[in-house]
């Protein structure tokens, strides 16, 4: 989990290389440490790239839900925002089948809790019952846009 926490937010600092995530760390543990001990400082690079091949996507997925929905039910900020959109730039490359994504949002805390792909507007409804079963969100005030009427 130390990896993964260094990884994910080295990455999210805009670092992309082994070599400078590792830097990232060795700049920032004793933020790092705030959250994860390091009793054994850092890996190389290499190794971090090794635990990094070897982290099934889906298990990190699921890890990261489950994350996210300890934070916001020990902060008690449950209202959840559910929206699907084409993703930005999608439209203009005149795709036959731009990328679709609905989300689910913490309002109150400003945390995307998870992200689920469908087949596009219309679509949202299935796509949003299989994002909030593998998400777990219970117990909160959920909104989602109310579709357009046709015709």
């Amino acid at each position: 989990m130390e990896v993964v926490f260094l990884v994910i937010t080295a990455m999210i600092c805009g670092q992309n290389k082994w070599a400078d995530i590792k830097d990232f760390g060795e700049g920032d543990i004793e933020w790092l440490r705030e959250y994860f001990p390091y009793k054994n400082s850092l890996p190389t690079r290499h190794n971090i790239a090794a635990i990094m091949r070897s982290v099934v996507p889906e298990t990190l997925l699921e890890a990261m839900v489950g994350w996210v929905n300890l934070h916001r039910e020990k902060n008690a900020q449950p209202i959840i925002s559910v929206d699907g959109k084409v993703l930005k730039g999608a439209k203009a490359s005149k795709q036959q089948h731009p990328l679709y994504m609905v989300s689910a949002f913490d309002v109150d805390e400003g945390l995307a809790l998870t992200h689920q792909p469908c087949d596009g507007k219309g679509m949202e409804l299935l796509a949003i019952r299989n994002m909030l079963n593998a998400s777990d969100i219970k117990g909160c005030l959920l909104t989602a846009e109310r579709p357009a009427l046709s015709g």
